[in-house]
């Protein structure tokens, strides 16, 4: 797939949904990286789209994918710090989330809780794919701080059905995952991890930097006297 020259809003536009994609599909991470980074533009994108448009984020998922943690760190903070400035409350929910990705990243797993906890307020709609997305970190960041417990009533007071998003459903079967597997349950955990690796099926080769479930699949194989898998 050929990447288009020059620069202006439409160029950067295109580069941030470039980046995204190549971020988790196509190596090497550099690359994906390079795009993410024309897309952004040193604030150009930002000043062009606002807060409020979609590819800002989605430049500063492509860096988060491809481990330019600090790029995106930065890159995200100057979102947040647009939309409050502008009182824009669901793109301050939305970059709000993806900074609790990098912060999770990082390891500021009570930071990332904030920010996933300050996204998932500010969603409209308790079962669109953000507050899925926000949910689901915000269970990592329990599980982390060894409040499996509570990760648990959360999971447990969400809606069943997912949102239609093959990367996304992963995300929160693994969240899923993750949590019956620190309960004991490793039956539970086992479908979990099975309906990560069927809603990816259709993603081929997938950047394992947040989709992580392969892993996760073999520590639960081997618990479950599953050597063969």
């Amino acid at each position: 797939e050929g990447v288009i020259d020059g620069d202006g809003p439409g160029t950067r536009a295109i580069l941030a949904v470039q980046a995204l994609r190549a971020s988790l599909t196509t190596p090497p991470a550099a690359w994906a990286a390079d795009l993410a980074t024309r897309a952004l533009g040193d604030g150009a994108l930002l000043a062009e789209q606002g807060s409020e448009g979609p590819s800002v984020n989605l430049a500063v998922l492509a860096l988060l994918q491809c481990g330019r943690l600090i790029e995106a760190h930065d890159a995200a903070d100057a979102t947040l710090d647009h939309a409050r400035e502008r009182g824009a409350h669901l793109a301050f929910a939305e970059a709000s989330l993806v900074r609790a990705f990098i912060l999770y990243a990082r390891g500021r797993v009570i930071d990332a809780a904030a920010d996933a906890q300050a996204a998932l307020d500010g969603m409209r709609h308790e079962d669109d794919s953000n507050a899925q997305s926000a949910r689901a970190t915000l269970v990592h960041c329990m599980i982390e701080r060894g409040d499996v417990t509570q990760a648990a009533n959360l999971l447990g007071g969400a809606g069943g059905q997912l949102a239609p998003t093959p990367a996304i459903n992963a995300y929160v079967c693994l969240a899923r995952g993750r949590t019956n597997l620190r309960l004991g349950d490793l039956d539970t955990a086992r479908k979990d991890l099975d309906a990560a690796e069927e809603a990816m099926s259709g993603m081929g080769a997938t950047n394992p930097t947040m989709l992580a479930w392969r892993s996760l699949a073999g520590v639960i194989a081997h618990l479950g006297g599953d050597e063969a898998r």
